[in-house]
């Protein structure tokens, strides 16, 4: 074979300069692709050719990239047809290692701290059920953090199926049921079910995970019971929902509408009435009775005016206006609760706090809302020229016979039969849903609020807490913390920086901050127990709102593991936007990251033969192990980044055949296998070709015939064939290089 064609003539052929360009290219490339999966926006266009008007918005972007940045530009234009870096399954290997990165950074942060798990599956357009799980842990700063952890498709969403799934993404990522200390579900019976629900069959491998329902959940259900069993709140939605039918269904009405609203705010600024701001006197507040009386005159057809007509009168009569203002009235205590409850780092403490702050509210507005309520609705309809009834008349029930009904006043009516009613209903709906506030777990963890220099401690009570969790404390531990507690409390109450602590969170936070979560380490401890419990699922329905953004209807075919990999990068609870595009670009360039799609090596194409010299007279004088890793280090430090994967595979190839030679040599034969799995983490270059593969050649023969023979290697052949065709395919199809993790599953 000529000088020219050997393998490492290749490696001597890149500079310097070829190493910053390259990776100024795939810089550039990781930059766009991170900004369109934040963006949930399509790579491909329909037309990605040259002398396309739009070639999609991944090229698109590259181009306006490169003309607003010379650098990019001149490496974009100097870079070889085959190191484009464009083509699609590229992008995907790109996004697989940047969801790899992603989900290792939160492991990473997880460390070996227990968990709890958040689950929920919903279908998505295609109409396949997806499972998403999350975790909630306290990470090495003491703050608690949800994160997207995955997505996985289930063809059954029995209680068993969901178990199986949950299982094996958990061991995916070396995790296993026996870390969780808490579990997160809707109400659905496969979810909580007492006997065969995911909660059931969770809790008889592990009678420490403990079960919160989700309290959004809870206080969603409680406001729809309302609406429910109460006739005259059921009739005012549906109201309001036929009007924003009837309204919204027409463009001319529509525009109507605004033009009206517009010249009334108009007049309404100039004279004072109304002040301007962001956020005021939007669309939302516009008000539709001049459309309906367009409609009730100038219908197209008898029954479009009729049915104007109507809800023009409903809407038009006070008992559809007081309805309208009780409903804000309960809505309005209940929106601080359930935002409070949406985000990721409430603790169970305050949301059951903020529970009771809403029960009281309603309690208060029962017992003294009334007259402010009447005052109000009545000044609404004397602006809007609406009848008020005289209270101490008698109330006339519409659509039913005056004699067999009993004769109770409007003011009976409106405050008894509505007013009181539908307050003491939402109250009790509250205290059937909220029975976690009355469990033993949980009353024991209110003992660790902070408020009020720890008003609530109770040491018999915490102590009870730890033995809800026997696995964490031992009897030898619970005496221990026996005699800390008291210790912890007086430390807390004296300290200064502790003073001004409201929630469980905080003081978990502040703990860390003063090291002395180090000093008392059983207390930290039982804190994030109580804060890993669960409080609500909305993390996991946001992704459900991400999936339904990313996997529309337009892109109804994306596969399973590309829409996962797109939600680690989606979702803002994720750590992805903390991460830089060097971190993605540097698991990008390193040979024995898994797994890796554009894996390059890192320094000098060079093999120093002194180094390798070294090597081989450290195994000919006995350290086998330190003579064969260090020429693994050599060779992973002595490669060159810029060397697209190319000749770097074969002279890891050749290196594993040495090794093999070298085992067979010193008698180490029975570690063989783990040598060629250690070294099968390595790359392929673009700029590898027929002739570099033939060159291989007798290497893979060789390989392939020692491991058959001496190894007894069944799957030898098989594997040493597909690495040459891999090989050549590579070089053909122009791709960045792929993980050969499945030759090393293979192998081991």
């Amino acid at each position: 074979m000529k000088q020219k064609q050997h393998i490492e003539v290749v490696f001597q052929k890149h500079s310097d300069q070829a190493k910053k360009d390259y990776r100024t290219h795939l810089t550039a490339t990781i930059e766009c692709i991170r900004f369109l999966l934040r963006q949930g926006l399509a790579f491909r266009g329909d037309d990605e050719s040259h002398n396309s008007n739009n070639q999609g918005n991944f090229l698109e972007l590259l181009d306006f990239l490169a003309q607003h940045n010379t650098e990019i530009d001149r490496v974009f234009k100097n870079a070889r047809g085959n190191l484009k870096l464009v083509a699609p399954k590229i992008q995907k290997d790109i996004v697989r290692a940047a969801a790899s990165e992603t989900t290792k950074v939160i492991i990473d942060d997880l460390g070996d701290d227990l968990f709890s798990v958040l689950v929920d599956e919903a279908r998505d357009i295609s109409v396949k059920e997806q499972m998403v799980v999350c975790l909630r842990y306290v990470n090495k700063e003491g703050i608690v953090m949800e994160r997207f952890l995955g997505l996985v498709h289930v063809s059954s969403t029995n209680a068993l199926s969901l178990k199986v799934a949950l299982e094996s993404l958990l061991a995916k990522h070396s995790l296993s049921l026996a870390r969780i200390r808490g579990q997160g579900y809707d109400g659905a019976s496969n979810m909580q079910g007492e006997f065969n629900g995911l909660k059931s069959l969770i809790l008889k491998e592990n009678a420490c995970d403990f079960y919160v329902y989700c309290f959004a959940h809870q206080l969603q259900l409680a406001l729809v019971v309302v609406t429910k069993k109460q006739v005259e709140i059921a009739l005012l939605f549906n109201l309001l929902a036929s009007l924003c039918n009837i309204v919204g269904a027409s463009c001319k009405r529509k525009d109507m509408l605004r033009e009206s609203q517009m010249q009334k705010t108009i007049v309404a600024l100039q004279n004072g009435d109304v002040s301007s701001g962001c956020g005021l006197n939007q669309e939302t507040t516009l008000k539709m009775a001049e459309v309906l009386k367009v409609i009730e005159e100038d219908g197209n057809n008898p029954e479009q005016r009729a049915e104007a007509c109507q809800l023009l009168n409903h809407i038009q009569s006070f008992e559809f206006v007081f309805n309208l203002h009780l409903m804000k009235s309960i809505l309005g205590v209940t929106k601080k609760l359930s935002q409070a409850l949406q985000r990721s780092d409430q603790d169970i403490i305050n949301a059951m706090t903020l529970v009771k702050v809403s029960k009281q509210r309603l309690q208060s507005i029962r017992d003294d809302g009334w007259s402010s309520l009447l005052n109000e609705v009545s000044l609404f309809c004397d602006s809007h020229n609406i009848l008020v009834p005289n209270m101490n008349d008698i109330f006339v029930t519409q659509g039913r016979s005056r004699r067999k009904i009993q004769k109770v006043s409007n003011l009976h009516h409106f405050q008894v039969e509505l007013f009181y009613q539908v307050v003491d209903r939402q109250l009790q709906e509250l205290n059937n849903r909220f029975t976690e506030v009355n469990t033993e777990l949980l009353l024991c963890i209110a003992c660790l609020n902070p408020s009020d220099s720890f008003f609530a401690f109770d040491k018999e009570k915490l102590l009870r807490l730890a033995e809800f969790y026997p696995h964490e404390f031992s009897s030898t531990q619970l005496l221990a913390l026996d005699s800390q507690l008291e210790n912890f409390i007086l430390d807390m109450r004296l300290d200064d920086q502790f003073s001004n602590i409201n929630g469980i969170s905080g003081l978990s936070q502040k703990l860390v901050e003063t090291k002395k979560h180090v000093v008392y380490p059983l207390e930290f401890l039982l804190l994030k127990l109580a804060l890993i419990l669960p409080v609500a699922t909305t993390s996991v329905e946001r992704t459900f709102s991400a999936m339904n953004i990313i996997k529309s209807r337009l892109r109804n075919r994306m596969g399973d593991e590309w829409l996962n990999d797109w939600l680690s990068q989606r979702r803002r609870a994720s750590p992805s936007s903390d991460l830089s595009s060097c971190r993605y670009c540097t698991r990008l360039t390193q040979p024995h990251s898994a797994p890796c799609c554009a894996a390059l090596p890192s320094s000098s194409p060079m093999i120093d033969e002194r180094e390798r010299g070294r090597g081989e007279r450290e195994e000919r004088e006995g350290s086998c192990s330190r003579g064969l890793e260090g020429r693994h280090h050599r060779l992973h430090r002595d490669l060159s980044p810029s060397l697209e994967p190319a000749a770097f595979i074969a002279i890891s190839r050749h290196l594993c055949l040495c090794q093999i030679l070298d085992h067979r040599r010193l008698g180490c034969v029975e570690e063989e296998g783990a040598t060629g799995c250690r070294c099968a983490l390595s790359p392929l270059p673009l700029s590898f070709n027929r002739r570099h593969a033939k060159s291989l050649l007798p290497l893979l023969r060789e390989k392939r015939e020692l491991e058959e023979r001496e190894i007894g290697c069944a799957r030898g052949a098989a594997v040493n064939r597909g690495l040459f065709r891999h090989c050549y395919c590579v070089a053909v199809r122009v791709n960045l290089g792929c993980y050969w993790s499945c030759w090393c599953r293979s192998w081991s």
